[in-house]
């Protein structure tokens, strides 16, 4: 599994978001929650959408079944405008993350995040940071296609001297 170790700007977006666990996994539903709420949002960046999540634990603990964490179904956008309920605003900061780069249906995404986590992640030189985790998800995407394409974004930094 390859990665590219790229720097990702602060951005502005607009979405909505619920607490979940990997157990209770309410992706679709968040999904279905925001598709409705597109045409609403103004100054739009693109047609992507990005697939967010936040997690309150240490690090390692990302990929337990029942570790809560919020997720969010966003859009970028240029400018923050008056907004309807749920939707709301999101500043994501800034910083290093490795991407990568999958085609596949995402009902495997668990085998490429243990791939990822279990496997690239130990053998680098980088260390997950506590900061958003995202993909980005093309105007198209269509997440039960076996040819779907997306960015996987985890935050990472350089391990320090004592770590490796």
């Amino acid at each position: 599994m390859n990665a590219r170790i790229l720097h990702h700007p602060s951005k502005r977006f607009v979405g909505v978001q619920r607490t979940m666990t990997f157990q209770d996994n309410q992706t679709a539903q968040l999904w279905q929650s925001f598709f409705p709420l597109l045409s609403k949002i103004a100054h739009r960046v693109d047609d992507r959408r990005y697939s967010l999540q936040e997690y309150p634990a240490h690090p390692q603990q990302v990929g337990e079944k029942n570790l809560s964490f919020q997720k969010w179904a966003l859009v970028e956008v240029s400018e923050f405008d008056t907004l309807p309920k749920p939707l709301t605003t999101y500043i994501m900061e800034g910083g290093d993350y490795a991407v990568f780069d999958y085609v596949g249906s995402a009902r495997n995404a668990m085998q490429v995040f243990g791939m990822i986590f279990g496997q690239w992640l130990p053998a680098s030189d980088y260390e997950l940071d506590n900061r958003a985790h995202f993909e980005i998800l093309p105007g198209d995407y269509n997440p039960l296609a076996d040819d779907a394409r997306e960015e996987i974004w985890i935050p990472v930094m350089r391990k320090s001297a004592g770590d490796s």
